[in-house]
């Protein structure tokens, strides 16, 4: 918990002498916007961060499940989970990535 502190503590030691319509590097808006302020920062990386955490925990369940083998556990209900499933859940979350970030 206090490592989490120390990040923010040094994220406000950052921006704190700008306010928040002072325009920054557009770096830090990933060159999308053609006035970067902290407030768009905050936003894109926040977006940035969720989706990858999204993408990274999904990742790590995948192969833990299969590494454990776990979604072998009840092959009755796996069976009919993936026979009733359109495709396969890497392709939809990769086409709703696609669909949010376009």
């Amino acid at each position: 918990m206090s490592a989490i502190l120390q990040t923010c503590t040094a994220t406000l030691k950052l921006f704190h002498h700008q306010s928040i319509d002072a325009e920054m590097s557009v770096a830090w808006c990933f060159g999308l916007t053609w006035k970067c302020t902290l407030v768009d920062a905050l936003g894109l990386w926040s977006v940035f961060l969720f989706y990858t955490t999204i993408l990274l925990v999904t990742i790590v369940h995948g192969v833990h499940q299969h590494a454990s083998g776990t979604a072998d556990a009840d092959d009755e209900a796996t069976r009919r989970h993936t026979s009733m499933a359109p495709g396969n859940d890497l392709s939809i979350m990769i086409w709703l990535l696609l669909y949010f970030f376009g």
